[in-house]
């Protein structure tokens, strides 16, 4: 069995990894999440977001013609508050389960918020995309928090990529 080595986290070294990761997990986080939602929302579920936002008329784009940069800008935000939550600037590993639970709740409040704003915003906003779309943020918080604990953790194993 191969001995862990412990990173000094006082260290140059260790600081300069400790940043670099935190930069690795919301950079590849967000990139990820990004295009798992690009393929939710504009490939899988088009067609049903289109049927029920198509009583909205011209308030709403199709799901293929969104603007893309607004939604990227918006990902990397959202995952950059999620990481403070998740890492909390810590100075040992994070809990993966709680990673996931995090990336879950803080999936969820920001979908919530998102949707119900939505249909009190929209009179034609149909609660099955509600559901559906809080569902869908529900598993990718998950995944998100899962992946920025597991690139956040790289820097307690060195010479892998073992979390």
């Amino acid at each position: 069995m191969k001995r862990e080595k412990r990173l000094n986290i006082n260290s140059k070294t260790g600081k300069n990894m400790i940043h670099r990761n935190t930069f690795l997990a919301w950079i590849v986080t967000s990139v990820a999440m990004v295009a798992l939602n690009g393929f939710f929302h504009g490939v899988a579920a088009a067609g049903f977001f289109d049927t029920h936002f198509a009583p909205l008329g011209d308030a709403v784009l199709k799901m293929a013609d969104f603007r893309v940069a607004p939604i990227v800008a918006l990902e990397f935000i959202l995952d950059f508050v999620m990481l403070v939550f998740i890492t909390r600037w810590r100075a040992e590993p994070v809990d993966v389960r709680e990673a996931m639970r995090t990336g879950a709740l803080f999936y969820f409040a920001t979908s919530v918020t998102w949707n119900v704003g939505n249909s009190a915003t929209f009179v034609h906003w149909a609660p099955v995309v509600t559901v559906a779309d809080v569902v869908w943020h529900v598993f990718t918080g998950l995944v998100a928090g899962w992946l920025i604990a597991k690139l956040f953790n790289l820097r307690w194993r060195t010479g892998t990529f073992a979390a």
